[in-house]
């Protein structure tokens, strides 16, 4: 049986506001790490009310790196315009240093539900040959659902197309884990490729 045909991936625009999210639209994905020295680690989908919410409680700062779909890569949230409005304080100053900590760009996933004509879309994290993590709202799926990801990254090196298996929905109903199943040499390579270069 042939793989799905996916829409093609359109590069996204990078002036995206976060006024012009609803306050509880859960699209706001977080990388957390490398405002506190430590290994990156992505988090989401969080809503503004949400992140507000973290903010308060001291589990993200300006130097937190945050992506919204519709962006090309992670930015510093002290770079959006609306900080000091939704944050009610003034954005800290950014060294140069924490600048170049946001250049790996984010692993974008277009996934196509088998006998479902619904195109979603996430951030990929913890991706290995064997599976990764998808984050994204309100996933339709079940553990144990076969499906097909069409990752496209906005640095096509990485691309690639790959069927598998869901495990497990993750907690909030904010994802799921996923094995691959059959993964061809070229998925394989664009995985290792990423692998090798972040």
């Amino acid at each position: 049986m042939p793989e799905p045909e996916l829409p093609k991936f359109e590069a996204p625009k990078q002036s995206v506001s976060l006024n012009t999210l609803g306050e509880d639209e859960r699209s706001i994905y977080i990388r957390i790490g490398n405002d506190r020295g430590a290994p990156p680690t992505d988090y989401g989908p969080f809503s503004i009310k949400q992140l507000k919410q973290l903010f308060k409680e001291n589990r993200i700062n300006g130097k937190t790196m945050v992506f919204v779909s519709g962006m090309r890569d992670w930015r510093l949230l002290a770079d959006f315009p609306e900080y000091q409005e939704i944050f009610e304080e003034l954005p800290p100053v950014i060294q140069e240093s924490d600048r170049r900590s946001t250049e790996r760009k984010p692993f974008i996933a277009r996934l196509f539900i088998q006998n479902n004509k619904k195109i979603f879309e996430g951030v990929c994290r913890d991706i290995s040959v064997g599976g990764m993590q998808v984050l994204l709202d309100n996933f339709q799926g079940n553990a144990g659902d076969r499906i097909t990801i069409n990752v496209h990254p906005e640095n096509s090196d990485y691309h690639f197309t790959a069927s598998g298996e869901v495990v497990r929905l993750l907690e909030g109903n904010s994802g799921f884990s996923f094995r691959f199943h059959g993964l061809n040499d070229e998925a394989k390579r664009s995985i290792e490729k990423y692998l090798q270069d972040n």
